[in-house]
């Protein structure tokens, strides 16, 4: 996301002061309110020691030094790259859910292969519930004014999970605002022991969900929108910030495969890689979207003709697959116009509701294709099979190969949000970055 050069400047600077005054070498607390043992006089030792104790909140940048930094061991060298017994958990998804643009909701199912590579014994486990952000008093909603960027602005929704099982047998979970913690009836196994976590869920979709998903008539931009696998690392161990709406994403890697129910007349993009064109796309569209992944030109898959709405009875299933990816999001709409076109074997796509969309984004997926190439070129080569760019209500978000971008009249259109976003893909969905603890690294 984008941030204010300004403010930028004048926290680091603030922050930077404020740093060097906490110098000394005192412990270091990493409780989130300033709240000690206090003792019934006040002249006891205790009383003493609480006055040279810091805390990390103190201090604006203490989450990057300090309490959270351990020597080299075998898991991370000391410069920071993996140990020779470096581990990492897996989390693999099957979710199906179907669109209702009736009720402007999504409901379904999700299951979830975790596995635990790390060498600890796991007595629970925590998930994040990240649409729980929507309902009322939650902790998002007490940070942000609600007509504030990250704000809902009056909109009361929220998770209804159902239906929880483990290994296929009904549990019982706690939900603390936007984090679930499962407490396991055995104890995982380290080092490669599986589980099985299975549930319905469903959520009212909201029309400004924190500028990172939403809707705008027809169309829906669809993110967080399924309960996802908490972190558990060799640093912190199980990662539980909440969900507030700044601050973005701390996910494990797995494939995600998914599907979306939909309205006949809708068509979805999503992340991944659609698995069933040939029940979704006519034949004339799929020929120009094989004729698109070998060609350096754009290709209109859906033209304008093509996407203005029409009538159409019962629903279509679109079905995608993303290997190695932290998330996916999706998008739907009757009236997309779709274009794509490919470098080194990387199709490149924009997804747009046209007209109002505007024309600027005629030239959206020749932008996401520059940004695709040029960054293989200057960082590392892009490892996920298409790119897509996708406008809408959202001013810029990124997800894996899938992006939001605000609509775009101007001539040369939505370019730099485009461009912006598209780093993202390396930035943090390669590296993995930690941005729900770290704010400031997006």
């Amino acid at each position: 996301m984008k941030y204010s050069l300004v403010f930028l400047v004048v926290f680091s600077l603030a922050a930077c002061t404020h740093q060097a005054a906490l110098s000394s070498n005192v412990p270091i607390r990493t409780d989130s309110a300033h709240q000690l043992p206090v003792s019934a006089n006040p002249g006891s030792s205790s009383s003493s020691r609480a006055a040279d104790v810091r805390f990390a909140s103190d201090d604006a940048f203490s989450r990057i030094y300090g309490a959270d930094w351990s020597a080299p061991n075998q898991y991370r060298s000391s410069n920071g790259s993996p140990g020779p017994a470096y581990w990492q958990q897996r989390a693999d998804y099957v979710i199906a859910v179907t669109l209702d643009t009736a009720r402007q909701s999504v409901s379904g199912t999700v299951s979830i292969s975790y596995t635990n590579n790390s060498p600890d014994s796991l007595n629970f486990i925590w998930l994040q519930l990240d649409q729980n952000l929507y309902r009322p008093n939650s902790t998002g909603s007490a940070v942000f004014p609600a007509d504030s960027r990250w704000g809902f602005r009056g909109f009361e929704g929220g998770y209804e999970i159902s239906n929880l099982t483990l290994n296929g047998k009904l549990a019982r979970s706690r939900v603390d605002d936007t984090m679930m913690r499962i407490d396991l009836p055995s104890t995982l196994a380290p080092q490669g022991g599986k589980l099985a976590i299975a549930m319905n869920f469903a959520f009212l979709v909201p029309e400004h969900g924190s500028d990172r998903m939403g809707r705008d008539g027809t169309l829906y931009e669809i993110a967080q929108w399924y309960p996802r696998m908490a972190v558990y690392d060799d640093v912190r161990g199980w990662n539980t910030e909440p969900y507030i709406g700044q601050g973005e994403f701390y996910l494990e890697y797995g494939d995600i495969e998914y599907s979306v129910t939909a309205p006949a007349g809708y068509v979805i993009a999503g992340s991944g890689t659609l698995q069933n064109p040939a029940e979704v796309l006519t034949a004339e569209q799929r020929s120009r979207l094989e004729r698109a992944a070998k060609t350096a030109d754009v290709v209109r898959i859906i033209t304008e003709q093509e996407s203005r709405p029409k009538p159409a009875t019962g629903t279509k299933t679109w079905r995608f697959r993303a290997e190695n990816v932290r998330d996916v999001a999706w998008a739907g709409a009757p009236d997309f116009r779709w274009d794509a076109t490919s470098w080194n074997g990387v199709l490149t796509q924009a997804y747009y509701p046209w007209p109002r969309a505007g024309k600027g984004w005629e030239n959206g997926a020749e932008n996401t294709q520059w940004s695709i190439r040029t960054y293989s070129e200057l960082f590392y080569p892009y490892p996920y099979p298409q790119a897509t760019s996708v406008a809408g209500p959202v001013g810029g978000m990124e997800y894996p190969m899938f992006v939001m971008v605000h609509y775009a009249d101007a001539p040369q259109g939505a370019f730099g949000t485009i461009d912006h976003e598209q780093g993202h893909e390396w930035f943090p969905m390669i590296v993995g970055s930690n941005e729900r603890r770290y704010a400031w690294m997006d």
